[in-house]
C-alpha cells in the first residue's frame, strides 16, 4: 500500500495564501456617488497575479506563489501610488487569512490599501 506524502508546509501556505487573497481583495465605494462604474476585482488580480514575472510588473503571485520580495515592494509603496499603478479610482484593501479566518500579517502589515479602512480593527493606511 502507497502512503500519502504530505507537500512541503511553504507550498500549502504559498497556495493557501494566494486562494485567500483572491477571496480577500476589498473594495470600498464612494457612498456618495452610487453612479459610479464598479470595479472587479478580477481587473486588479489581473496586475497582481501573473504567469510570468516580468521587470516593472506590480505582481507579487506568480504562477500561485506569493513572492514574499514583491508583496513587501507592493505593501512599502504609497496608496495613491498603489492606486495608479492598479489603474483604479476606488479605494480597496488588500489582506490574507488563514484557514481560521485569522487576519495574517504580511511585510510587517496586516493590510495594505485605503488608509480609511480597517481589517480585524486594524488600520491599513
Amino acid at each position: 500500500m502507497k502512503k500519502a506524502r504530505i507537500k512541503g508546509h511553504d507550498d500549502s501556505l504559498a497556495l493557501l495564501l494566494f486562494m485567500l487573497f483572491l477571496v480577500s481583495v476589498l473594495f470600498i465605494l464612494d457612498a456618495a456617488d452610487n453612479s459610479e462604474e464598479v470595479i472587479t476585482s478580477d481587473q486588479i488580480l489581473k496586475k497582481l497575479v501573473v504567469n510570468d514575472a516580468s521587470e516593472g510588473s506590480i505582481a507579487f503571485v506568480i504562477r500561485d506563489r506569493v513572492d514574499p520580495q514583491r508583496l513587501a515592494d507592493f505593501a512599502s509603496k504609497d496608496y495613491d501610488q498603489m492606486k495608479e499603478e492598479l489603474g483604479v479610482d476606488y479605494d480597496f484593501v488588500v489582506y490574507f487569512e488563514d484557514q481560521s479566518g485569522n487576519v495574517v500579517p504580511f511585510a510587517g502589515k496586516y493590510c495594505v490599501g485605503s488608509p480609511k479602512s480597517s481589517v480585524g480593527g486594524i488600520s491599513c493606511g
